[in-house]
């Protein structure tokens, strides 16, 4: 492995296959810790310039082991998501701190190389596949992923979905790895419904309803099945509504009710020599309005633990 990063051209590619032939020869026979294998090994060299040529291999190779060798999906799990959640310097030269960019999906994850984008698509789907081993997982992650990818996030399941979703995707990777990232991002919800606390899920709910639509308007017929199919599901289970963001009120309809209130009420006494004044029915319309909004804030993290089974199952 350390001649690796010194090698060049036909020389470094094929010792980059030998070293990956030698391992997994014979089923795996000569492997006693597949936990250096797949970080070491797999992702030392996913990690390094003038190894491309194999980038097929590498990343079936990471999801092979993972799927296989099942004491090493734990920690499958959290170096893909010290990957995936990994940001650019958040300081600059005169120490003030930076807000994330979008790019931290494919920047340092702390080994100072770029990862290859073709091993994007390995990383989303361990990720989606055993997002139930993510609690388990976040006891040994690195602390300073602790950053985390966005200032605003609730909960590193959120954190997950914005990363996965993001989209910045549609235009800074691959329609294959989109595909694999918007199924992910579904799976890491469903994982999220059955351990997250009620804030951390309203706020999942929130990005993916915001971010699918996006992932419909493109040219992958396959990315635009698993979004939309996804933001359906979401619907027909009533979680989201229509058109518009969960637990949010239209700013729209309380202007218009505002400027409803300030006209006078139309009733029958024109000239007002009656008594009193008949109900205004746009306040209490808004006010029914408010209330149920509230409601529906207040009970949606219940209801999506509620349905946690359902999600898992579907998804």
């Amino acid at each position: 492995l350390q001649h690796v990063p010194l090698a060049r051209g036909a020389y470094k590619t094929d010792l980059v296959r030998q070293i990956i032939e030698m391992c997994r020869g014979e089923k795996y026979a000569l492997l006693q810790d597949f936990a250096w294998y797949w970080d070491r090994v797999l992702l030392h060299l996913g990690h390094l310039p003038g190894v491309d040529v194999h980038a097929d291999l590498i990343r079936g190779e990471l999801t092979n082991v993972a799927l296989r060798v099942l004491p090493v999906r734990q920690y499958a799990v959290q170096r893909c998501m010290e990957i995936l959640l990994s940001s650019p310097q958040l300081n600059d030269e005169e120490g003030e701190q930076q807000t994330p960019s979008s790019s931290s999906l494919l920047m340092d994850n702390g080994r100072g190389k770029d990862i290859m984008p073709e091993v994007l698509p390995a990383l989303g789907w361990i990720v989606g596949e055993y997002s139930d081993l993510i609690p388990n997982a976040l006891e040994t992650i690195n602390g300073s992923v602790m950053e985390q990818y966005q200032p605003n996030n609730k909960g590193y399941h959120h954190a997950l979905i914005q990363v996965l979703s993001s989209p910045c995707n549609v235009h800074r990777i691959a329609e294959s790895t989109q595909k694999v990232f918007v199924q992910a991002a579904l799976k890491v919800f469903a994982a999220a419904s059955a351990t997250a606390k009620s804030v951390e899920l309203e706020a999942c709910l929130y990005t993916l309803q915001l971010n699918l639509p996006i992932f419909m308007q493109s040219v992958d017929v396959e990315v635009v099945e698993r979004s939309f199919t996804g933001l359906e599901l979401l619907r027909s289970l009533q979680l989201t509504s229509g058109g518009d963001a969960p637990d949010m009120v239209r700013l729209g309809d309380d202007e218009d009710s505002d400027e409803e209130e300030e006209k006078p009420a139309m009733s029958g006494d024109l000239l007002g020599l009656g008594g009193d004044a008949a109900p205004n029915p746009s306040k209490s319309s808004t006010a029914a309005t408010i209330a149920a909004t509230s409601s529906l804030k207040s009970s949606l993290g219940s209801k999506i633990k509620t349905l946690s089974t359902t999600l898992n199952y579907l998804l």
